[in-house]
């Protein structure tokens, strides 16, 4: 008896383990396009939840930074509690661990030579953009999919913040490249503690903080709501529950690409595409890192779809185009001055705010309070001249 138990055990776990090396097989055969699904679906999911929260809107955007309207700040801390939940499960999971430890590397990279001063100007440069243009790089694109007038503006100047930026970044490098690397990147490590046992303490601070402002500000008195048969024709969503949604894409993000949400790298790979190759070798070697980096490219995908998500949602609700966009010269400068920043940082606000905030990295800490500045600073002298 006990010798058959026995070998129906091995037997057990031989057919387990077969079906495992299986499931590997069929996801490496399969990889790109299982990825390209998802960056799309991620994308399109994004898209339509932005413009369901209304935050493509500019006039939100600006209210939120004179404090009159709540909508941008329910969606970005309910987007930076589940990214905060989401990443303590993924820290905590054995069969995941070695994915979040990878997404961490992958957000650091890029800021190795960066530090608290590049953190701040950018951030502060990104926020004066937001007030101005009433976007961030991300939410451009979702602006063009929901027909906001002059969103093509606010992009063609995140282009042309992007190449100034590449034209000179060897010299902005040289003057603010801090002398000595951080001892400490994340903020897990500099308290000696655990990723989750910090984190998900601040996902309930942040939903205390969030459930405080919509009694206070319920969402309802903030947008023009419509009652519909579906919640996909109505015309607006909770942003609490918006951003949700945004916070979940991080998930599949980290675990097939090994990377966190972002958007402002897709600029520079687009750009990259049309620089000569002998320019990126000599003139424009900021570009070069990109120009021919197939793994940069998941974040272009990313926001076409993200384009098509808005535009979807808008169509089915009837509200494409009906929002009112920024003057063509604050688009411009705008955009310019949220992608200067954005590249000077080296995240935007779905980098540095929504990923870095949630991946607990100390600059991360520096740049988004900043962007806050830039932006309410520049609405409170708007409102006093």
């Amino acid at each position: 008896m006990s010798g058959t138990v026995c070998s129906k055990q091995v037997s057990n776990g031989s057919s387990s383990t077969a079906m495992k090396a299986d499931h590997v097989t069929f996801y490496q055969a399969n990889k790109p396009l299982i990825q390209l699904t998802a960056f799309i679906g991620c994308g399109v999911v994004c898209g339509f939840t932005f413009e369901k929260a209304r935050v493509i809107d500019p006039a939100v955007i600006q209210d939120q930074m004179e404090f009159s309207r709540f909508v941008m700040l329910k969606i970005f801390l309910s987007a930076m509690a589940t990214g905060l939940v989401s990443f303590s499960v993924l820290s905590v999971i054995p069969a995941t661990k070695q994915k979040f430890a990878m997404a961490r590397e992958s957000f650091v990279a890029p800021l190795r030579n960066k530090g608290v001063l590049s953190s701040a100007v950018g951030g502060a440069l990104l926020g004066i953009g937001m007030t101005l243009s009433g976007t961030c790089p991300a939410m451009v694109f979702g602006q063009m999919g929901g027909g906001v007038p002059n969103a093509v503006y606010t992009l063609l100047g995140g282009f042309t913040g992007v190449m100034v930026y590449g034209l000179i970044e060897p010299y902005i490098r040289s003057v603010i490249k801090p002398t000595k690397q951080a001892k400490h990147n994340w903020l897990d490590q500099y308290m000696s503690t655990s990723f989750a046992t910090l984190a998900l303490p601040m996902a309930a601070a942040l939903a205390s903080v969030i459930t405080a402002i919509e009694y206070a500000r319920p969402w309802t008195t903030e947008v023009i709501t419509t009652t519909t048969s579906s919640i996909l024709t109505t015309t607006s969503w909770s942003p609490i529950v918006s951003g949700v949604g945004i916070g979940l894409i991080q998930i599949p993000l980290v675990l097939l690409v090994d990377d966190t949400m972002g958007s402002s790298t897709a600029y520079c790979t687009l750009l990259a595409q049309l620089i000569p190759t002998s320019l990126s070798k000599t003139a424009l070697t900021y570009f070069s890192k990109v120009i021919n980096s197939m793994e940069n490219w998941w974040q272009v995908i990313f926001v076409v779809s993200l384009t098509f998500g808005a535009y979807t949602s808008s169509s089915l609700s009837n509200s494409y185009g009906t929002v009112d966009g920024v003057s063509i010269s604050h688009a411009f400068i705008g955009g310019f001055l949220l992608l200067f920043g954005a590249r000077l940082a080296s995240g935007c606000t779905s980098g540095h705010g929504l990923s870095g905030l949630g991946l607990l990295n100390m600059l991360s800490f520096v740049n988004v309070p900043s962007v806050f500045a830039g932006g309410i600073g520049l609405q409170l002298v708007r409102k006093l001249l």
